[in-house]
Order: C-alpha cells, then sequence, then structure tokens
C-alpha cells in the first residue's frame, strides 16, 4: 500500500500541471492510459502464481498514480465546466460513495483469480467507454490557459 500513497502524492499534482498545459482532451487521453495500464497491472498481478514484493509495488503504484490523476480531473470538471458549482460537486460525491459501497460489497464476492480477472476486464470496458464518451461527446467549456 506504500506504493499506492506514492502514486496517489505523484499522480495529482503531475497530472494537475499536464491538464493546466494540454487541456481537457488531452487530459482525458491521459487519464484513460493510466486507467487502462492500472487495470492492466490488476490482471497482471492476479494471473501470477506467486507473490512478487516488486510487481505489487507496480501494481499499486500505477493505481494511486491514475487515482490520483483522476480525482483532480473530477474535481476540475466539477468545479470549471457548471455554471453551478454546488450540484455537480454534491452529485459527484453521491454517486462515488453509493457506487463505492455497492462496488466494494461486490468485491466481497470475489473469491477465486479468474473472476477477479473477469472484473477487471469489466471494469476496463466501462471505464473506456466512459472516456470515450467524456471525449467525442462532452461539451467542453473553454477554460483561460495557464502559463
Amino acid at each position: 500500500m506504500i506504493g499506492l500513497g506514492f502514486g496517489e502524492v505523484l499522480g495529482a499534482p503531475l497530472f494537475g500541471w499536464v491538464q493546466d498545459k494540454y487541456g481537457n482532451i488531452a487530459a482525458s487521453w491521459v487519464c484513460l492510459i493510466l486507467s487502462s495500464l492500472s487495470i492492466g497491472g490488476g490482471i497482471w498481478f492476479t494471473a501470477m502464481d506467486e507473490f512478487y514484493f516488486s510487481i505489487a509495488f507496480v501494481m499499486c503504484f500505477t493505481m494511486g498514480f491514475q487515482d490520483g490523476a483522476t480525482q483532480v480531473f473530477a474535481q476540475a470538471i466539477c468545479g470549471f465546466q457548471f455554471h453551478n458549482q454546488i450540484t455537480p460537486f454534491s452529485v459527484f460525491q453521491l454517486v462515488q460513495n453509493v457506487a463505492s459501497f455497492f462496488l466494494y460489497i461486490g468485491v466481497g464476492y470475489l473469491t477465486t483469480f479468474p473472476i477477479f480477472q473477469y472484473y477487471f476486464i469489466a471494469i476496463f470496458v466501462y471505464q473506456l467507454l466512459m472516456y470515450m464518451i467524456l471525449i467525442f461527446w462532452f461539451d467542453w467549456k473553454k477554460c483561460a490557459p495557464h502559463p
């Protein structure tokens, strides 16, 4: 879990810089790539027969890095893409917490490695679909560029 913490601490500020420098659509692609690497690491880790600390660290680091980046991205969308900031932040917090509650209950029933891999693949397909909707159909507001 140390890798997760390091990933969070590095992912959030680096991604904030990427989003400020290159814009929202490029940031969406970066989030998609980071999430794909993270999920790929989860699939790879569950496919192994033995435990390796270095591979566990890398998997946790990529998950932390993408989580830090995705949280910054979601907060920036809520803060800058809507006229009223109260509603998007409220909906975001509600959906995130309720979804986490049910997903954690569901993960408790995953008992074998193949089921974990199917879970990671389902999460990958879902996140791919959501990022494609965000990249190609979301009506982005123009924000002032940062130096």
